[in-house]
């Protein structure tokens, strides 16, 4: 993408409402703060739903889950991105692992969405 070129403005036609937004069912990797934040503010796009969530201890996920209604839960990421309802990955894990974790989710044949870039 060519950095000189300004994306559309919010208000342009061609820019799509986020409400409108095709569905996608999100696996959350990590569920610590900001992937609670993340969860949350998924609540208000009504086509996007979380199907999976892990961290590194069962037990994390599976109180991550409950508290965001969240139907599956794994005690392991290779579980998660074995699921294969999960479409898309919000990679919300330690920082240090994130560009491993991001790599993973790609050879699984999964989309990522991570919050730092992968070369740090």
């Amino acid at each position: 993408m060519n950095s000189s070129i300004p994306p559309p403005p919010l208000d342009d036609p061609s820019v799509q409402d986020p409400l409108e937004c095709p569905p996608l069912k999100w696996g959350i990797l990590g569920c610590g703060r900001v992937s609670n934040d993340f969860c949350q503010a998924l609540k208000h796009l009504p086509t996007q739903t979380v199907v999976a969530c892990a961290a590194r201890s069962s037990n994390s996920a599976e109180a991550f889950a409950k508290k965001h209604a969240i139907g599956k839960y794994y005690g392991s990421y290779d579980e998660m991105l074995a699921d294969s309802e999960v479409e898309i990955v919000y990679v919300g894990n330690v920082h240090s692992f994130r560009r491993s974790t991001g790599e993973k989710c790609l050879l699984a044949g999964k989309h990522v969405v991570l919050e730092k870039c992968l070369l740090a």
